[in-house]
């Protein structure tokens, strides 16, 4: 019978300490940096809702924090994951919600209907690469934001001119 040697499975204790360790504190680390994303948005949006992006509903591409999109790791827009046969409802995924919170939501199957549940999303949720994926999402996001509120603006100012010129015409 062979042994393995002692100082081979000397390395490869501390190997597992030094790695549990660091994931640990990159988890952590991670978590408070989500957080602080998360919080900066829901402040930068001041109460509005981010424009363009629809609410968590089973069959609309909701905002996915973990993206498993292989044509376009970039397109983190994708439906809810369906119930498999015979379950009642889907995988949880972690979505950024039109108020930029980020929750879990999974599509329910009840009465032959999809119906989407939500709840806010805990610490125990995340992990560690979740700081990346959000990372590239809240950006991508807050652009579309300030698009659609740039055309969005624009029809207003338009609009405005047009009110500006009939009340100026009826009161001449």
């Amino acid at each position: 019978m062979t042994t393995l040697p002692e100082e081979l499975i000397d390395d490869v204790a501390f190997a597992s300490t030094h790695l549990r360790s660091l994931r640990e504190r990159a988890r952590v680390l991670a978590i408070a940096a989500v957080r602080g994303m998360e919080r900066s948005l829901v402040d930068a949006l001041e109460g509005e809702t981010l424009k363009g992006l629809r609410e968590v509903v089973p069959g609309y591409r909701a905002a996915r924090a973990r993206s498993s999109s292989k044509r376009d790791e970039y397109s983190p827009f994708e439906p809810l994951p369906e119930p498999k046969a015979g379950q009642e409802h889907g995988r949880e995924v972690l979505v950024v919600t039109a108020d930029g919170v980020l929750e879990m939501a999974r599509s329910v199957r009840r009465d032959r209907h999809f119906w989407a549940e939500s709840r806010r999303a805990e610490d125990a949720d995340l992990v560690v690469e979740d700081v990346e994926h959000l990372a590239r999402l809240f950006p991508r996001l807050l652009a579309d934001h300030i698009e659609h509120s740039r055309r969005t603006s624009i029809r207003f100012m338009r609009l405005e001119d047009v009110a500006q010129r009939i009340s100026a015409a009826l009161v001449a």
